[in-house]
């Protein structure tokens, strides 16, 4: 467990409001950017 001499102290705490922001920014970023990547399928127009 943890070397803490308070029993009720946590290790881990929830993220402020701008972290937390800053988080749901870089996810629709990456989001985006996943998106962007994908190429259509390319249509067969050829021959054999």
């Amino acid at each position: 467990m943890s070397d803490r001499k308070d029993p009720d102290a946590k290790a881990w705490r929830p993220p402020t409001r701008r972290a937390f922001v800053h988080m749901l920014a870089a996810a629709a970023a990456a989001v985006a950017l996943r998106d962007r990547e994908h190429k259509p399928k390319p249509i067969w127009i050829g021959h054999y």
